[in-house]
């Protein structure tokens, strides 16, 4: 996986809460057996029906970062909505909360979904139209810079982390490991042994 980098962008604002996986990518449209190609159909039947929610998707295509409502990513567990999401070119997803399954799959596909106030999101989306509204995601520093705010220190679990730094998916931290991994495995097997005496004779 491409590594994390600290990020300074405009956001896309979808103003939508209860986004569910299918409405991020129809089932119809993840026919393939690979991840890449899957932003074309991103949220594929709103945009083509010119749904007034999703239009910022089209009116801003490059940007980093998206902003939606409560409970992004619900309904099935397919991870070809995280695929999507990362193929179009988001790094970052922000929302209120996010449904479990979703947030933990884009975490290990390297997209990092941050929780923020509801109050905040309302406030953001307002301004997600403007150019110059820009946020600011510290990852080392956990840190997420929203203009006129403090800085909002988000909670990430250090393996999480650790993996966004350094691009690196969970196998990729298995093969990381594999040195303490046989170091571990050696020295179990000198620890083990069988007492003879233990055995019950008939």
């Amino acid at each position: 996986m491409e590594k994390f980098k600290n990020i300074t962008d405009a956001c896309v604002g979808i103003p939508k809460s209860h986004i569910d996986t299918d409405v991020i990518i129809p089932a119809a449209r993840t026919k393939t057996i690979g991840q890449s190609g899957l932003g074309d159909g991103l949220f594929y039947n709103v945009r083509t029906s010119k749904h007034p929610d999703f239009l910022a998707l089209e009116q801003f295509p490059k940007r980093k970062i998206l902003v939606a409502q409560e409970n992004f990513g619900c309904g099935s567990s397919r991870e070809h909505a995280v695929w999507a999401l990362k193929d179009w070119g988001f790094r970052v997803l922000i929302a209120p909360s996010f449904a479990t399954i979703f947030y933990n799959n884009a975490l290990k596909n390297g997209l990092l979904p941050l929780t923020i106030s509801a109050e905040l999101v309302e406030e953001i989306l307002g301004e997600a139209h403007r150019e110059d509204y820009r946020i600011e995601v510290l990852l080392e520093e956990q840190q997420l810079l929203v203009p006129n705010h403090s800085p909002i220190r988000f909670d990430l679990k250090p393996y999480y982390k650790q993996c966004l730094l350094e691009g690196m998916s969970d196998l990729d931290y298995i093969r990381s490991k594999m040195e303490d991994i046989k170091a571990y495995d050696q020295r179990r097997k000198e620890h083990l042994f069988f007492d003879t005496s233990l055995l019950v004779k008939n």
